[in-house]
């Protein structure tokens, strides 16, 4: 106690104060504390003491990682210099991990950790101090060498927990299944240091130190020894065994043993540590033999074969060896010899026992026997295990005799074993053994199995000198010959004291024969042809009948198996002297050992017995003929039928009955099966009448403690004298035959058959209700589907399926079985199960295997957690079975996962959540389904999404809303886009969804969906659903309103909505989805949303009438319930365009506009015209101008429909100051009557605004004057539309479903209303529509009523709310009053001008002006009604209007009362009456000048020829002429000329007007007479004054000639001058007017396209590239998702034709037993000569049938015809092949760099170099993908067509490099070629050379340690660094040996034909029978090349070189065309094997 409380304080002190100098307190107690359990000398093992370590919950929680930090402290000072001071301090870390480690539980933790690299880089330090200075006199070499034990120590302790190893030396049993804890996985750092140890640094290191380094690398093989079958069942090599038997690892013990070796092994203790070679060497031979081919680095016949050869090495070296040198070798022979027994010691005996046959062990061994020099010491010893040694091999093995027999033969065996002298009776008695096959033991009967060594033991008898020697071996011979006679095996004897008695016996045949003896006769009668030697079981009735007449004999029957075999009469058996000997099953031998006591026997048990299913009888029903009954004299019998043996065999129940059988009787024994404890109680009543004449009844279920209890109740019990054998479950037993998974090939070879064929009815199993799942919300009601049954009665019901049958086999056999459960969990079996299921015929996956996977997964559910998940893994959730089933089946299926879904819902929707139901609809049901229709294929698709929304609805996540978008993003089916939308939108719809719309609300959420609307292959169905969305979103309120305008792409910073429409352009919207999209916007009273809402309104200009009447009525709504939407509005740039377009009707593609010059002539007067007597229209002015060349009339102005204005005003010329309507628009001049200001505003009444939410009445917004102003306003309605006027309350139907829309709309979209329009209202208030009946119409209705319109009618509605729209804008929206203002406003009107070019609006565009200066003219009186004179603004807007006003009426003469209109009158008169603008005001110039545009306006409207204008204007005028005085005669002349001009045209036209106009000129006449002289012009002038007919009169006076005259020279002068005056500045100032509108408007039409380009790139940067980026990673992710189900897929399939192949084998419980011809083809494997001498079995042979019809003309050839090289390739391989490869200075920097750094073995593993290359080998070249880090290499297959999981992957450590060679490949110097340790190699070809090098230098500057060769890498260099030509000089390798190596460095490969290894010609003598070796003449003259041997040939090639001659001048002359090896000599010479065959063929296209 006090111990741990210093341990406690210690620890203590150094966590509070960080001093290692506490810690080093701590680990020095504890190793103090614990120094018992550090037993290196391995004591505990023999005492038998089990110690165990502190448990790391008992220690301190960081101690691990401090022990971690201190080891890698002293690692990196022993790295930079080796001190005794951090040895001892590494030494006490070591030994506290050591005591850690004597815990078996903490030993995996602490191999996770990085000890072992530390403990071996610091022990490698250590051993280079040994061989880099002189530690023993330094005083080191001991606190060094501890450290090595204590290091190799605790690998022992981690790689061998139990010490099994030590234990196994003793000879100590291991019992492994107790061993709970498995051994730590095998460092990679442990084998290599192991090799450098023993090879490289061997002559440091004491013999203490290596015998403990062979005692960690058995115990590394035998602590895993529990674990090699289990890799060669799984096939992974995580078994450290397998990972530590390593050629280099072989080579070291090959090296221990090597005789070369000794001279380093200390005298007196080389024997036991070549001893401990041996065993290692067995522990390797066993662990190999155990593991698969795939698993292993070495082959065991490698091993095989040099130890055989080191076996005769000794005996080959010397012809005469020293004494004591030859002793050693022969001891160390014998003990190779003995280990060979111990070798074949193992599981698999057979096959080791095939592959030292295949080693040519009997020459080596009897090679060994010849040459061997023994001393008569040795000898005894040698011959001993020699013998031993060959027994071992031939023991049980045919092949292997009759392989000695044939080449060795025992004749020789016996000549070479008399030369050693006389046999001991030890040799004879491995002799002895070699013939019984096993350890022979005298006295103990044995069979002889060689007679071959029988015959040479008597051959040697007469030549033994020793008497006793031979009388003991002939002895011995005697015994065991007589012991092997044939033998009868009793089955049961019934014997009386005189030896008469009957009985049954089994021949050596297996024939039954029954005998009775009596005293002098033995009867036997015998049944033929039925043989019980087939392992199965059979039942046998014996049956005696006596005889029941006098003179006969009794009657005997045998049945076997029910069936009468037998029936012939034979002398029935005395019964006068009772039976003292009855036997069953044993020899009638008596036996001496007395009867245990009976009287406290237990009573059996008579519980129900098990079911059974008996195999069947396999002999033929037809019953065989009767015997002949033999007979011999009594007491022969034993001579003629051998010796009586026990039964050997196995016996169920016997049954003795007094009285005989019947046949039923016989048959209902055999019906119950042989192990029926409930026998006699059967239903039958012939079998329970027997119970009363039974005799003895025994069963192998009665037996215990040696007595067999008589079941009959007689007291007969027996005694067993054999041996009881237990009858196994089924279930147990099955794993003696290959394990669970021996059952699978039964599915695989299940096939649909007409009796499982049956469709799965309807209805539920027995009319059970019970049913599985719940019914999907979201899907549909299928009467179809099927309900899978909750209780199965009967397993029966299953068995109608094959594969539902043998599922519930399966089921059964792991029902209670923890073990099966195991194997198949561990062994991969479900997954082997399911991949076996989706290659089963759909038509077998039914209701019934749906049945069963539920039991099987309920079944495991209760017992196997784990095997639970690998169920739902690979089954259960494997939709790739289900989905090709029927539809009721996988209905059914997502029920039943529904159902199990909801139970554990929280693990489910971890592995199978969201992101996997939606691949499953992607992968499975996306498109069309074989065998569905599409509305079942939706009905799954629903009830898969319902299972997503079950999961969504108990709560969401990032990753699965992330999944969720992804999936929308990558679907292309507007189908399953509705469906999963839908979905969405019930979830948004439903209680509680908050986490889901904050999740939405996330960048790179719900705004991806606006992708959706650009999408033009979606139809309406899908924009709605987005639109619905984006709806309920934003009615949440729990976020920010930042994150709301983020969602409508309104955010300032995020602005991307003009950019939406930009990518909508194409796109029809219908009157649903452009509703909802201004909802969308209008919700926020932004900037944006306005901006976005015209962006919208451009959309669908191109749409019909309705869809834009709607939207102009929402636009109306929003301008006049919002009191900031006109301003808001008004701000937007290029609004007035998009408005104006609302008005277009119809394209004029025909139209062109006549344009005329503009010219501006300040400098040169125009010209004016002379006739001034020509006849004035007063609206056609004269085409001159003033003085100073400025246009009277401005012609430029946009009430002409001129073209515009050039963008260069000042060089542009101006219009003509006088020109007409286009004659070419004549045609859209309709006659339209003016109509009542309510019509133009649709009817809307504000008398109720003020009620309306968020309409308030400041005086900066819409007011309740402005209301009213409005009212009076909108109250003058017409009466012709007054009748048909309808209500639609807006406010009471808000879903408005009444708004339908007509013309183009998709009959399958449904029509929806506007959304929450943001007005509301306390009262019922209505918004009034006018609308006119006409007799075609469409339908416009609302939830209360149905008005319908025509489309004339709807296009003038649109007209009259776009106007009022426009004018809303104009007056309300934009600020200021001055002309720069009002150039802005004016743009209007250049817009109208603009569209009337190209377009057909609905009315002209004078019109549409007209209307809107109507409008603005009644809005002005208002505003200065209120305002009063004193807001100056609003006269300014009045005068500016007056302006436009007097523009238009004057340039739109020609339209006469279209233009001139009774409301354009009342505007102007009403306007300047409020402005009192005749009321003069001195010295104000603009109040005069209004007065002006007054009168002339007023003058203009007299002139009319409405009778309505002309008389408002008249009167208007006689009261201005009354009351203003006229200021000159100037304007008394334009008066009277204008009404001249009027009266003369109404007089001409019969009009009315005369007598308007009349008053008017008398009124000036009587104003004017005299300043207009008329008394002296006039002199007739009709009397004024009080005369009634004036009005006459003057009618005639105005035509005649005075009247006339006076006008044209008095009054038109005047006229034009005051024209002139006043009027002709005008003109000039409003066509700068219209040209700064014009330019205006083309600068806001450019701002505005610009903006939205820059929206459209936020757009397209913020939506569509997330979007496309985010569809793009989810099918990258989708097909990685797949890809790793096909490798999952393809694994277990690879796997199971594993599994497959070991159960077809030749031991395989599936074998065949007449299997197919073997296939082999060449094996890649190559020895240390790089010799491929293996063949392997081929598995995929082809015999190449359709080849040998294509080259008989028998099938179609298809041949690609051959190419021939490029000249580029040419040139790069003529420069290649003329330089030597070079690397460039960085690379070789970096090597340089590199090499001088310390290695990085111990860091963690970082990447530092990927490429990508292809992997060249014989057959193919696959693409793929090099990864280099700090220590390994990889590489990953990447080629498309490989089969999945069967890929040329590979994985090495750089430790195993051995070679790396430059390489071409197609003549470019850009390959590489590895080498490793482990003989295999890569070849790997790059791009370029650049690449290649730099990986070259890559793998270079990791310093590999196995690496051969550095830097230079040219063949010449590499040649002579290698030292191959000495020794091949000095014979120290073979010719072959040299020329591999010559072939390797010169860059010839397997792995490329056209560089195959080529040998060269030696001989030249080809003809002689016998060949002269000493004859130089026989061998070629290798001075010249084999083309040129032949002097012919030599000929020609030097004629072909002197010819040749490149006209290119690229390629040189040259003696050979081609290289003398190519990869068609290479296949022609192999053509006779494989692969080389399917290359040629290929080669020669496919014959």
């Amino acid at each position: 106690m006090a111990a741990h409380e210093d341990l406690f304080q210690l620890w203590m002190l150094f966590t509070c104060k960080n001093d290692d100098r506490f810690f080093r307190q701590y680990v020095d107690a504890f190793v103090t504390q614990y120094g018992e359990l550090i037993d290196l000398e391995f004591k505990q093992p023999k005492e038998g003491v089990q110690a165990s370590g502190p448990h790391l919950t008992r220690l301190p929680d960081s101690l691990l990682q401090v022990l971690s930090r201190q080891l890698l402290q002293a690692r990196d000072q022993c790295t930079q210099q080796v001190t005794a001071e951090t040895v001892q301090y590494a030494e006490t870390l070591t030994k506290c991990l050591i005591i850690i480690c004597r815990n078996h539980d903490n030993v995996d933790l602490v191999a996770s950790c990085s000890y072992v690299g530390y403990i071996i880089t610091i022990a490698a330090e250590l051993v280079q101090e040994f061989t880099q200075r002189n530690i023993a006199q330094s005083g080191e070499i001991a606190c060094f060498e501890t450290f090595l034990h204590h290091a190799i120590h605790f690998c022992e302790c981690l790689y061998d927990p139990y010490h099994n190893w030590r234990h196994e030396l003793l000879g100590m049993k291991v019992d492994i299944s107790r061993q709970k804890f498995r051994p730590a996985l095998l460092n990679v750092e442990v084998i290599p240091f192991f090799y450098d140890c023993l090879h490289r640094y061997e002559s440091c290191l004491s013999i203490e130190i290596k015998s403990r380094l062979l005692h960690m690398f058995g115990a590394i093989m035998a602590g895993s020894q529990n674990l090699i079958w289990q890799a060669y069942f799984t096939g992974k090599l995580e078994n450290n065994a397998l990972l530590a038997v390593s050629p280099a690892s072989l080579e070291v013990l090959f090296t221990i043993l090597s005789s070369g070796s000794p001279a380093w092994q200390p005298e007196g203790d080389d024997l036991e540590f070549t001893d401990l070679a041996l065993k290692c060497l067995v522990k390797m031979v066993h662990t190999v033999h155990a593991s698969s081919p795939e698993q292993r680095q070495v082959e065991v016949s490698s091993i095989l074969e040099g130890f055989l050869q080191l076996l005769n090495k000794g005996s080959q070296t010397e012809d005469k060896p020293a004494a004591g040198k030859t002793d050693k070798e022969v001891e160390l022979q014998t003990k190779m010899l003995v280990i060979i027994p111990a070798m074949l010691d193992c599981r698999d005996r057979a096959a080791l026992q095939a592959i030292f046959l295949g080693a040519n062990c009997f020459e080596n061994l009897m090679l060994l026997l010849k040459n061997v020099k023994v001393t008569k010491d040795t000898a005894s010893a040698f011959q001993t295990a020699f013998i031993e040694a060959v027994a071992a091999i031939l023991a049980g093995s045919s092949a292997a005799k009759e392989t000695f027999k044939e080449f060795i033969g025992y004749d020789e065996l016996l000549e070479h074993l008399r030369k050693f002298g006389q046999p001991t009776e030890k040799l004879l008695h491995q002799f002895l053994g070699m013939m019984v096959e096993g350890e022979f033991k005298p006295g103990t009967p044995q069979h002889i199995h060689n007679t071959k060594a029988v015959a040479l033991l008597i051959q040697w008898v007469p030549e033994l000198q020793s008497h006793d020697l031979q009388i003991w071996l002939t002895d011995s011979l005697r015994k065991v010959c007589s012991s092997s006679f044939e033998n009868k095996a009793h089955c049961c004897s019934f014997c009386t004291d005189n030896g008469t008695g009957f009985e049954g016996f089994f021949t050596n045949e297996g024939s039954l024969v029954i005998a009775v003896c009596y005293k002098k006769d033995y009867l036997t009668a015998q049944v033929d042809r039925i043989y019980f030697t087939d392992s199965n079981w059979h039942c046998v009735d014996v049956v005696h009948a006596g005889s029941r007449r006098p003179f006969t004999q009794s009657q005997l029957s045998v049945f076997v198996d029910g069936q009468l075999r037998i029936n012939a009469q034979l002398k029935f058996p005395s019964t006068s002297e009772p039976f003292t000997c009855c036997q069953i099953g044993s020899s009638t031998q008596r036996t001496n050992s007395q009867q245990k006591p009976l009287n406290s026997r237990t009573a059996p048990s008579r519980g129900p017995s098990p079911p059974f299913s008996f195999p069947g009888s396999l002999v033929p029903s037809s019953q065989s003929q009767n015997p002949s009954v033999s007979s011999i004299e009594a007491g022969n019998q034993d001579s003629l039928w051998g010796f009586p043996t026990s039964l050997q065999g196995q016996l169920g129940s016997v049954c003795v009955f007094y009285d005989a059988l019947q046949p039923s009787q016989v048959k209902g024994l055999f019906m119950a099966g042989p192990n029926n404890l409930a026998l006699f109680h059967h239903e039958d009543s012939d079998i329970t009448q027997l119970a009363d004449k039974l005799v003895l009844y025994y069963t192998a279920k009665a037996c215990k403690d040696y007595v067999c209890i008589d079941l009959s109740g007689n007291g007969l019990d027996g005694r067993l004298t054999g041996h009881q054998c237990t009858t196994w479950d089924l279930k147990a037993s099955i794993k003696c035959i290959g394990g669970i998974q021996v059952l699978f090939p039964v599915l695989e070879q299940i096939k649909a058959s007409a009796n499982h064929m049956r469709r799965v009815s309807h209805e539920p199993a027995n009319g059970s209700t019970d049913t599985l799942g719940v019914t999907m919300a979201d899907a549909q009601d299928v009467d179809d589907w099927v309900m899978v049954p909750q209780k199965v009665t009967s397993d029966a019901q299953l068995e109608q399926n094959p594969v539902s049958a043998f599922l519930t086999l399966l089921r059964l056999m792991l029902h209670g079985q923890v073990h099966n459960q195991e194997e198949l969990l561990q062994s991969g079996g479900v997954a082997t199960v399911g991949a076996l299921l989706q290659k089963v015929k759909p038509e077998l996956i039914d209701v019934h295997v749906l049945m069963a996977i539920q039991l099987f997964v309920e079944m495991v559910a209760s017992s196997y957690p784990d095997l639970l998940q690998a169920c739902y893994k690979y089954v259960l959730f494997e939709f790739r079975i289900w989905s090709r089933s029927e539809f009721p089946v996988r209905i059914g299926h997502i029920q039943y996962l529904s159902t199990i879904i909801k139970d554990q819902r929280k693990w489910f929707r971890k592995k199978y959540g969201v992101r996997f139901m939606l691949d499953i609809c992607r992968t499975f049901y996306g498109s069309a389904v074989e065998g569905l229709t599409e509305d079942d294929i939706k009905t799954i698709r629903a009830s898969l999404l319902g299972l997503v929304k079950y999961y969504v609805s108990k709560g969401i996540n990032q990753e699965e809303m992330s999944a969720i978008v992804s999936y929308i993003c990558a679907l292309h089916d507007e189908c399953q886009l509705c469906e999963v939308l839908d979905m969405l939108i019930s979830l948004l719809e439903g209680p509680g969804r908050d986490q889901l719309y904050l999740l939405l609300y996330e960048p790179k959420g719900a705004e991806l969906l606006y992708a959706l609307l650009v999408q033009e292959q979606y139809t309406d169905t899908v924009r709605k659903r987005v639109c619905k969305v984006f709806s309920q979103l934003l009615k949440f309120d729990k976020v920010y309103e930042a994150s709301k305008l983020r969602l409508r792409l309104l955010r300032p910073d995020y602005e991307a909505f003009a950019g939406l429409t930009m990518y909508m352009r194409n796109v029809v919207l219908s009157s649903d989805v452009s509703r909802n999209l201004l909802d969308i916007v209008l919700a926020n009273e932004s900037v944006g949303g306005y901006n976005a809402m015209l962006s919208i309104f451009q959309l669908l200009h191109k749409t019909d009438t309705t869809i834009k009447l709607e939207a102009a009525r929402e636009l109306l709504q929003v301008l006049y319930t919002r009191a900031s939407a006109p301003s808001m509005c008004a701000k937007q740039i290029g609004w007035q365009e998009t408005l104006v377009k609302f008005l277009i009707k119809d394209t004029l593609a025909d139209i062109t506009p006549q344009t005329r010059p503009l010219t501006l002539d300040l400098d040169t007067p125009s010209k004016t015209s002379d006739d001034s007597t020509k006849e004035l229209d007063f609206l056609q002015l004269p085409n001159n101008s003033n003085g100073n060349g400025i246009p009277i009339t401005p012609a430029g102005s946009p009430w002409r429909d001129e073209s515009f204005l050039p963008e260069s005003f000042p060089s542009s010329p101006l219009p003509s100051p006088v020109d007409t309507f286009p004659s070419s628009m004549s045609h859209l001049s309709p006659n339209v009557s003016s109509t009542n200001l309510s019509s133009s505003t649709s009817g809307i009444s504000i008398s109720d605004m003020s009620n309306v939410t968020g309409f308030t009445t400041t005086e900066d917004e819409f007011s309740n004057s402005d209301a009213d102003r409005l009212t009076e306003q909108f109250d003058e309605s017409d009466a012709s539309r007054s009748e048909s006027q309808f209500s639609l309350d807006l406010l009471e139907s808000p879903n408005m479903e009444g708004w339908s829309t007509g013309g183009n709309t998709s009959c399958n979209q449904s029509t929806t209303s506007f959304a929450d329009s943001g007005v509301t209202s306390s009262d019922t208030s209505q918004w009034t529509i006018g609308v006119p009946s006409s007799p075609s119409r469409v339908s416009v209705a609302d939830s209360a009523n149905s008005v319908v319109l025509t489309e004339d009618e709807m296009q003038e509605e649109l007209c009259d709310v776009v106007l009022n729209a426009i004018f809303s804008i104009l007056w309300r929206g934009m600020d200021g009053s001055d002309n720069k203002a009002w150039k802005e406003k004016a743009q209007v009107f250049t817009c109208l001008d603009k569209a009337a070019e190209t377009h057909e609006l609905i009315h002209p565009p004078y019109q549409l002006k007209r209307q809107l200066l109507e409008l603005g003219l009644q809005a002005s009186i208002s505003d200065v009604k209120e305002a009063g004179p004193a807001s100056y603004s609003y006269l300014e807007n009045a005068m500016e209007l007056m302006k436009l006003v007097q523009d238009f009426l004057i340039n739109h003469s020609e339209m006469g009362a279209d233009a001139w209109s009774e409301k354009m009158v009342e505007g102007v008169m009403g306007l300047l009456d409020t402005l009192a603008v005749w009321e003069p005001i001195p010295g104000d110039s603009e109040w005069e000048d209004m007065a002006q545009i007054g009168i002339r306006l007023l003058l203009g409207f007299a002139g009319q020829d409405n009778n309505d204008v002309c008389a408002t204007a008249s009167a208007k005028l006689h009261t201005l002429l009354h009351s203003r005085p006229l200021h000159s005669t100037e304007e008394a002349c334009y008066i009277l000329g204008a009404l001249d001009q009027a009266m003369i045209k109404s007089i001409e036209n019969h009009s009315d007007a005369y007598s308007f106009l009349i008053p008017l000129v008398r009124a000036l006449l009587d104003k004017c007479y005299e300043e207009l002289g008329m008394k002296q012009y006039l002199p007739n002038l009709p009397a004024r004054e009080n005369s009634p007919s004036f009005f006459e009169d003057f009618q005639q006076y105005s035509q005649s000639k005075e009247w006339r005259g006076f006008i044209g020279k008095q009054v038109l002068p005047r006229m034009q001058q005051y024209e002139v005056d006043h009027y002709g500045a005008f003109g000039a100032k409003m066509f700068h007017f219209w040209k700064a509108c014009h330019d205006g408007m083309m600068m806001n039409i450019h701002n505005r396209d610009r903006e939205k380009g820059e929206s459209k790139l936020r757009f397209e940067r913020q939506i569509v590239d997330v979007y496309n980026k985010k569809a793009a990673d989810e099918h990258a992710r989708y097909r990685v998702v797949l890809k790793r189900l096909r490798n999952q897929h393809s694994a277990a399939l690879a796997q199971w034709r594993a599994n497959k192949r070991f159960f077809t084998g030749e031991r395989g419980p599936w074998t065949d037993r007449n299997p197919n011809t073997m296939h082999w083809k060449l094996c890649p494997l190559e020895n240390f000569s790089r010799m491929r001498p293996k063949l392997m079995p081929n598995y995929n042979f082809d015999c190449h049938t359709e080849a040998s019809m294509l080259r008989d003309n028998q099938g179609l050839s298809v041949s690609t015809p051959g190419k021939d090289p490029l000249l580029a390739v040419t040139k790069e391989a003529l420069v290649q092949i003329m330089e030597e490869d070079k690397l460039g200075d960085e690379d070789w920097n970096e090597l340089s760099t590199n090499i001088t750094q310390p290695s990085e073995a111990a860091q963690k593993e970082k990447q530092k170099l990927q490429a990508e290359c292809s992997l060249v080998t014989i057959m193919n070249v696959l693409g793929g993908r090099l990864e280099i880090t700090n220590s390994h290499v990889y590489f990953y297959d990447c080629s498309p067509n490989k089969e999945e999981g069967l890929g040329q992957d590979f994985k090495w450590s750089v430790s195993q490099l051995r070679e790396v060679h430059l390489r071409r490949y197609n003549l470019r110097r850009s390959a590489i070629e590895l080498f490793l340790v482990d003989q295999t190699n890569y070849f790997l070809n790059f791009a370029d050379n650049k690449l290649r090098n730099k990986v070259y230098s890559r793998i270079l500057s990791l310093r590999p340690p196995n690496l051969r060769y550095y830097g230079s890498r040219s063949p010449a260099d590499l040649l002579r660094a290698s030292g191959l030509v000495q020794k091949w000089v000095q014979r120290e390798m073979s010719n072959f040996d040299y020329l591999m190596q010559l072939n390797t460095i010169a860059g010839r490969t397997y792995n490329d034909l056209s560089q195959y290894p080529v040998f060269p010609w030696v001989l030249c003598d080809y003809t002689s029978e016998t060949l002269d070796l000493d004859d130089p003449k026989i061998f070629r003259d290798l001075s010249k090349p084999i083309g040129v041997i032949n002097p012919k040939n030599e000929r020609e090639v030097r004629e072909k070189y002197e010819s040749f001659e490149d006209p290119s001048g690229t390629i040189a002359k040259f003696h050979y065309g081609t290289h003398y090896s190519n990869a068609a000599g290479v296949m022609h010479y192999l053509l006779r094997m494989e692969p080389f065959a399917t290359l040629h063929i290929q080669l020669q296209s496919g014959k």
